[in-house]
């Protein structure tokens, strides 16, 4: 399922909302209020039309509206507006892109809205409780904004204590271990946050089997920046033993490739341990050897400035090339 589709899915979903859900009986009054925030997913894009500004006041005004419907639909609003922002990096097609479009709204100097999104979150979870990941569907998520808010704060917070705090509180009480895990490994990502609990947990993933995890682990150790991760993905490299193909048949990148792209930004510091990594490896003829030939003659062109390092993206850390290694916090 493609994030594209889950865009869309998004908007229709948050239109839905207000304009088909719950319609108001005979007799009762039609709520206006409702129907006009019910445009504000699309308002919220329409830089033409509309300035931050009367953005967000819209938005406060509909947060500290009294009426459920519509704190939902802002929240809604907000929440895509905030999957538009940390997207909008180099991830994805120049098609995405220019869908995406390159200006972006201020909503975190909306006053008290990271406090409000907190107790949105908060009262979602206690409410509702966390549905198994494996789960989880695009439509499940567009009526569950209370779960959306957690990468929506990351996404305008990140590095914020209080956020962090949040997340540390609301992924604990995830009662599978491996969902518990990876929801806090992304969350902490996306936060930008860097320190020795969260990177204690990346060095750990580093060793997952699976490719999304080691890959999560491994941008947030790049993202850190300290030559202790540098060293834990060196140490990956050489012990995993990732495949090139899925068991459906279709190509994907493997553990290997996502833990040396990430290594990569490192710029210069990385193409020792990667070279040492290769040598050490005695399958010269297996994939696994070959996925690491092309890495360190990755990882050489982006110590060098290679214009495919990876991109900055809102609530990611920045590409190191050629940076100097940071100390542990």
């Amino acid at each position: 399922m493609s994030f594209q589709r889950g865009l869309g899915s998004f908007v229709l979903a948050a239109w839905a909302l207000a304009v088909n859900a719950d319609p108001p009986s005979a007799g009762e009054a039609h709520d206006e209020e409702v129907e006009r925030y019910a445009r504000l997913v699309v308002d919220i894009r329409d830089f033409e039309r509309f300035s931050n500004a009367e953005i967000n006041d819209r938005i406060f005004a509909g947060l500290h509206s009294g009426n459920p419907k519509v704190v939902d639909l802002v929240v809604a609003a907000v929440n895509l507006e905030a999957r538009y922002r940390y997207h909008r990096g180099g991830e994805h097609t120049a098609a995405f892109r220019e869908m995406v479009g390159k200006r972006e709204r201020d909503i975190a100097r909306i006053p008290g809205i990271r406090d409000f999104l907190m107790d949105y979150a908060r009262d979602g979870l206690a409410r509702h409780g966390w549905k198994p990941v494996d789960e989880l569907t695009f439509e499940y998520l567009d009526s569950n904004h209370w779960e959306q808010a957690f990468g929506t704060l990351t996404t305008y917070f990140p590095g914020d204590p209080q956020v962090r705090r949040l997340l540390r509180e609301s992924y604990g009480s995830r009662k599978d271990a491996a969902d518990r895990q990876y929801g806090f490994l992304i969350m902490l990502n996306k936060g930008s946050f860097v320190d020795a609990e969260a990177d204690a947990l990346r060095v750990q993933q580093l060793a997952n089997p699976d490719p999304a995890w080691a890959g999560a682990a491994a941008r947030g150790l790049a993202m850190s920046g300290t030559e202790a991760g540098l060293k834990a993905m060196a140490g990956a490299l050489l012990r995993r033993e990732d495949g090139l193909r899925r068991e459906d048949g279709l190509r994907r990148e493997d553990g290997l490739q996502e833990i040396a792209t990430a290594m990569g930004m490192y710029g210069a510091p990385a193409a020792p341990y990667v070279a040492a990594t290769l040598n050490a490896r005695t399958d010269a003829d297996t994939p696994v050897s070959a996925a690491l030939t092309r890495l360190a003659e990755q990882v050489g062109r982006l110590a060098t400035g290679y214009p495919g390092s990876l991109p900055d993206a809102p609530g990611r850390g920045k590409g190191r090339a050629g940076a100097a290694l940071r100390e542990p916090a």
